[in-house]
């Protein structure tokens, strides 16, 4: 019989796009779920230092693609990329913002 225990734990990541950053999700125990993911822009504060046209940008492949590259796996990294997620938002500095959790399966 397959049991599933789901983490209580909520993971949150963010990397910037300005910087080429990388976001790095691990699980020490269990495998990857990402539940939420969005490549673009929905506030002034994250990720400073560029210019910001809008904050109410979203690549709408985001959830899909880090779901193929990281959900269940141990470990993945995915660069916050125009070249990755397209461009949802033209002249403004992007970030990548996971939400996942990590369940273990015996």
């Amino acid at each position: 019989m397959l049991a599933t225990k789901l983490s209580l734990v909520a993971l949150l990541m963010a990397a910037c796009s300005v910087y080429t950053d990388a976001i790095n999700l691990t699980c020490e125990t269990g495998q990857i779920v990402v539940y939420a993911a969005n490549y673009g822009r929905t506030d002034a504060t994250t990720c400073p230092g560029g210019p910001i046209q809008t904050t109410n940008c979203a690549a709408s492949n985001s959830l899909s693609i880090m779901e193929n590259r990281c959900d269940g796996k141990t470990s993945c990294s995915v660069q916050a990329s125009n070249s990755i997620f397209t461009d949802p938002c033209i002249d403004t500095f992007k970030y990548l913002n996971i939400s996942y959790s990590c369940i273990n399966t015996r």
